[in-house]
């Protein structure tokens, strides 16, 4: 549960693995030991120039050892009604959300309710997306 609301270990996994899935709250996953050390090396700060009400921008900064530093600004997160997710975006967030959450959900059937939804005007009865799920 912890690790759910955790500015490190998010930040630590997305580091180590490349993006944060459901996966990635598992029991398994959260004695990851690469992800469990870098997550003890990140710090948060509340910096009050980037807030506002509701999800508010942020800011990421890496320094590493040689003294390099990265640095990513995110004005809108995506999602955000400044920054909508595109069908294809919903899709894969689907495909990446439904192997951990609905075990029983094939990929074939996964992929069948992508195309129901994609082409929902088409559907006779939309309870049936309901019922496959």
């Amino acid at each position: 549960m912890d690790a759910q609301f955790s500015m490190p270990w998010a930040v630590a996994t997305c580091l180590v693995k490349g993006k944060v899935t459901l996966e990635d709250f598992t029991e398994k996953a959260i004695t990851n030991e690469n992800v469990l050390q870098i997550s003890r090396k990140v710090t948060g700060h509340l910096d009050p120039d980037l807030t506002r009400h509701g999800v508010g921008p942020a800011r990421v900064s890496i320094k590493m050892k040689n003294g390099a530093e990265y640095t990513e600004f995110v004005e809108f997160c995506l999602g955000s009604v400044e920054r909508p997710m595109t069908f294809a975006d919903c899709a894969s967030k689907f495909r990446e959300c439904y192997p951990s959450s609905v075990k029983a959900l094939s990929a074939e059937t996964a992929e069948k309710v992508i195309e129901m939804i994609r082409h929902l005007e088409d559907v006779k009865d939309a309870t049936e997306i309901v019922r496959i799920l």
